[in-house]
């Protein structure tokens, strides 16, 4: 009679099985690789293609990991542990932070090879960390808050190497530093953001051209002329959108443009109608530009458009309710949002920028409870994450019209697939998905051409 397996054993042999068996290269949605033990979430997450790899964060069980691949099973490796969430790409390399005990959480970069995987700078000696974070590009560097332990949280700025790691300017002298995050806005050949503000007067909107002297604030704090308490919402041309208050403390928040300028700040509502509605929040990552329109969506609910050359604004109905980002495919701006006058409840949803182009793509939730999510436009389709009939989240696509959305793969056939991370990388697209027996790992498609399959009857008859 022969031994039975001992539970370890099967175990062992189960997650080598699982690991050796991604499917690639198939052209429907498949495992690629199986990053931790069976039924452990490895959640790959922060997918950032930069050179020659895909890097993406991932648990391997025991702890979580900075992993690349090249497209490969065998070029699949893990580089680093305990990188912190948030990665930047940076030419052929990642920046990102990373933090152990001997150094805290400090500045790292990665060009994909172990050896090449290593600490950019230690801003802060000791094991206190300068913890840094909210990164973004500028001019081939990467830009960030960071605290060195004398300046406070304040702007730094890398190349990549240690040399060219510095501080970009003391913007609030005696250690308390700036406030996070910054709220930047890229724009030619300078960037915008918001700065904590000289106590009692709530003027914060700074400008920069990556240098020293050219970081400035440029609201003059000794007039009484707006805007206070600004949100940048958007670069736009030339200019930025701002929200603001006109007087300190005022009952709503106009409009503004700027150029960058305290001259050139100007405030662009006047009426009640075009005033942004008391408790309406904007986030800048929560806005696009769709040609000479600017779309905002407002946190609990609304979208509004504000239109170029002559600075309009308009309100679609405040019955829309819009959740999640804006998503650009072609001329058109997709999300997920509900109408609260009927029944619905959470739809794919398009618009032109215009009020009456604003409206219903598809139904992609039955209920109307969760709608559409982790919504990317990839190669003229949407990936994204919606429920099927039995209300598990699995894998839709869709070309932007209604005979062009339909349910992709179930992925999960008992639960929640809820895929998400949709990235583009040597002709197929990765993302993070839950089969129901592997646990939450990475997974691949080739992309789909929706051209050839569906036909666009709602187009034609519009």
């Amino acid at each position: 009679m022969k031994s039975p397996l001992s539970p370890l054993l099967a175990f062992a042999l189960l997650f080598i099985a699982c690991g050796e068996q991604p499917r690639a290269m198939a052209s429907e949605p498949a495992l690629f690789y199986q990053l931790s033990p069976p039924f452990m979430d490895a959640s790959p997450s922060d997918l950032t293609v930069a050179g020659d790899y895909l890097f993406f964060l991932a648990h391997d069980g025991s702890a979580t990991w900075l992993w690349r691949t090249d497209g490969t099973v065998e070029g699949t490796i893990k580089l680093t542990p305990s990188p912190r969430v948030e990665i930047v790409q940076l030419g052929n390399i990642i920046l990102f932070s990373r933090s152990d005990n001997d150094t805290g959480a400090e500045l790292w970069r990665s060009d994909g090879t172990p050896e090449g995987t290593t600490m950019v700078k230690d801003i802060r000696p000791g094991q206190s960390g300068s913890f840094p974070r909210y990164f973004f590009v500028f001019q081939d560097r990467v830009f960030f808050v960071a605290n060195d332990g004398e300046h406070g949280e304040e702007l730094w700025a890398s190349d990549g190497t240690e040399q060219g790691t510095m501080l970009v300017k003391d913007t609030r002298p005696g250690g308390s530093g700036m406030q996070a995050p910054l709220n930047v806005a890229v724009l030619n050949n300078k960037f915008f953001f918001t700065n904590t503000p000289a106590q009692g007067d709530w003027k914060n909107l700074w400008v920069s051209d990556g240098t020293t002297a050219g970081t400035t604030t440029f609201t003059d704090p000794e007039e009484n002329s707006g805007p206070f308490a600004a949100q940048i919402l958007i670069g736009f041309s030339n200019q930025i959108l701002i929200q603001g208050q006109r007087e300190l403390n005022a009952y709503r928040s106009d409009y503004w443009r700027s150029d960058g300028t305290s001259f050139g700040t100007v405030r662009i509502t006047d009426t009640y109608e075009d005033w942004v509605p008391v408790g309406y929040s904007a986030g800048l990552g929560n806005n696009t530009l769709l040609g000479e329109t600017a779309i905002i969506r407002y946190y609990p609910g609304a979208i509004s458009f504000v239109r170029k050359p002559l600075w309009t604004v308009d309100w679609p109905d405040s019955d829309i309710r819009p959740s999640g980002p804006l998503v650009s495919l072609g001329d058109k701006v997709y999300f997920s949002a509900r109408n609260i006058s009927n029944f619905d409840g959470f739809q794919l949803w398009r618009t032109d920028g215009t009020v009456l182009g604003t409206l219903e793509v598809a139904v992609v939730d039955p209920t109307g409870s969760f709608g559409p999510s982790d919504i990317e436009a990839i190669d003229g389709s949407l990936y994204f994450s919606a429920p099927d009939a039995d209300v598990n989240r699995q894998l839709w696509i869709s070309d932007g019209t209604t005979s062009g959305t339909r349910l992709h793969t179930i992925i999960n056939p008992t639960g929640h697939a809820s895929p998400g991370g949709f990235t583009l990388f040597k002709d197929r697209i990765y993302f993070s998905a839950d089969d129901g027996q592997r646990g939450r790992q990475l997974w691949s498609m080739a992309p789909i051409d929706t051209n050839t399959i569906f036909t666009d009857a709602f187009e034609q008859s519009n």
